[in-house]
């Protein structure tokens, strides 16, 4: 990784720490908070917005979930996404919350991809997967 996205991934990082940590005092539902946390990251981190107006393939979005996943949340594990599933194993989630913590990203992804796709594609959490639905 170069050093120009090596900063761009750290100030990504501490926007949406930043978000989460200001918006889980007052949130329960953490769906609706990946929601309102995606809907933030799409409007006020450009980069992001750049990235998805160039997703035109079902692989170029698992490409991107991937990265996003990976590079952003500063995940260390490979998502894997087969079958129209994202699989997060519960190593992934001690940070977030086993569960909720899904919940959490399936709302962060549903925020942003709608930008490309309206409603037309759904992310929806299946214990610690999440489903895409097209």
């Amino acid at each position: 990784m170069n050093k120009k996205n090596d900063i761009n991934s750290k100030l990504f990082l501490i926007f949406y720490n930043s978000l989460c940590r200001d918006s889980f005092i007052n949130e329960t539902n953490l769906y609706e908070l990946g929601l309102s946390i995606g809907s933030k990251l799409v409007n006020d981190f450009c980069a992001t917005n750049y990235i998805l107006t160039k997703i035109t393939t079902d692989k170029e979005i698992n490409e991107f979930i991937n990265k996003f996943f990976n590079q952003y949340l500063d995940l260390n594990e490979t998502v894997i996404i087969t079958d129209n599933f994202i699989d997060l194993s519960e190593s992934m989630l001690v940070t977030y919350g086993k569960e909720k913590g899904v919940d959490l990203f399936a709302g962060i992804l549903q925020s942003i991809f709608k930008i490309i796709y309206n409603d037309s594609i759904k992310f929806v959490r299946k214990n610690y997967t999440i489903q895409i639905i097209k």
